[in-house]
């Protein structure tokens, strides 16, 4: 009873409400639907095995061995730090030295990574404090006590090119994690691992794509049957909500007596749909027509949100081409010709094509990152195979 008072003194309030408080109660009575955002990963290398220097300050070594698991299980392969140690003494090479542009494609190649990673923690910290609180059993009052316990991990991950010897690449991170208990202290090593966990989530953005989801209106009018869209969607329809939702806007346009703000709404459902499809530039001239028949802020966030998501897809075309050329690249034939088989298949000293070993890493590693299929994989392994 309370909760239908409630709402409909919110729709009373409405009636004289000014437009922003009109857009809130639109967000309340319409439902939302999901849109996927998807993200190119922030190096553009197209890196497939990758090797880390020693990880350096306090908690660093446990992030450090967290971090390699973890891309460990996301198929990429990672130098094992035994064989970087032994790389470097069998060489007498420093890890200070090695990235510059006179020995880091040397190393990278006995390594076999294009990049050499830096694990850097600032700071590491645990605090535990207690706040007082008055407790009732139901017959008294007593003083209690609450326990917290929070960690505290920030850091840097640098990345350096191995081809070049140059600076590729360095983001900072940031973990944070806390609990509290009437029971004691929450556990501390809980609250680092959930930590760690949240710092991996951020260095997998450097590698991996990745997606996240945004919730946005889309309006269910019973003028011109808009709910009847939404239900389509919500049932996973995606091209019956499409064809429903421009039925919906030539029945709109038709009828008489329809109000703007309808038809606007109208629009814009014709819009999110496309949006859901990844139609942006069909999405956006929906969305125009809705902002200039109706505009508010559910309009504008819809826009803006597909403004990003169409930069986004381009850049992941370009991310996804750039790694077709690396498969162009590995097809073609290694002008070394025998001198692989010289000098156990690394690539020439005297800085020529890839070398057959090199050409099968990549396409392993593409395979293994899902960006070439199986039979893709099997016709290009055997070209490279017919080469040497």
């Amino acid at each position: 009873m309370r909760r239908r008072l409630l709402i409909a003194v919110c729709i009373v309030g409405a009636a004289v409400s000014y437009p922003l408080e009109a857009q809130f109660l639109q967000r309340l009575v319409n439902p939302d639907v999901t849109v996927t955002l998807q993200h190119p990963p922030s190096v553009r290398l197209q890196i497939t095995t990758l090797a880390f220097g020693p990880p350096k300050g306090e908690c660093s070594e446990a992030l450090h061995d967290r971090v390699e698991v973890s891309f460990a299980n996301s198929d990429m392969d990672v130098v094992d730090r035994s064989h970087l140690d032994n790389v470097l003494a069998e060489h007498k090479l420093q890890v200070s030295g090695l990235v510059n542009e006179e020995t880091a494609a040397r190393v990278g190649e006995m390594l076999g990574a294009q990049a050499l990673a830096f694990l850097t923690v600032r700071h590491c910290d645990i605090d535990r404090s207690t706040t007082r609180h008055t407790c009732s059993n139901g017959k008294s009052r007593y003083p209690c006590t609450k326990y917290h316990t929070r960690a505290d991990i920030n850091g840097s991950l640098r990345i350096e090119d191995l081809t070049t010897g140059r600076f590729l690449a360095a983001q900072p991170f940031t973990g944070s994690s806390a609990a509290e208990s009437w029971d004691g202290y929450p556990d501390s090593d809980d609250q680092l691992q959930n930590a760690e966990v949240e710092i991996v989530n951020q260095i997998h953005k450097m590698f991996f794509p990745w997606t996240e989801s945004r919730k946005l209106v889309f309006f269910n009018d019973k003028d011109c049957n808009l709910k009847a869209a939404f239900l389509l969607l919500r049932g996973g329809d995606i091209e019956g909500a499409r064809r429903t939702s421009l039925d919906n806007l030539d029945s709109c346009k038709a009828a008489a007596g329809i109000k703007p703000k309808t038809l606007a709404h109208a629009y814009y459902n014709v819009g999110m749909v496309h949006f859901i499809r990844g139609e942006y530039d069909e999405a956006q001239s929906n969305f125009h027509q809705a902002m200039s028949l109706h505009g508010g802020e559910i309009v504008a966030s819809a826009m803006a949100e597909c403004r990003q998501a169409q930069q986004l897809s381009s850049a992941m075309e370009q991310y996804e081409e750039d790694q077709g050329s690396l498969l162009a690249e590995l097809s073609q034939p290694s002008s070394t010709g025998t001198a692989p088989a010289k000098n156990d298949g690394d690539t020439s000293a005297t800085g020529g094509s890839p070398s057959t070993a090199e050409r099968l890493r990549k396409l392993e590693g593409l395979l293994k990152q899902g960006l070439i299929t199986q039979q893709e994989y099997d016709q290009k392994r055997t070209a490279i195979l017919a080469d040497i």
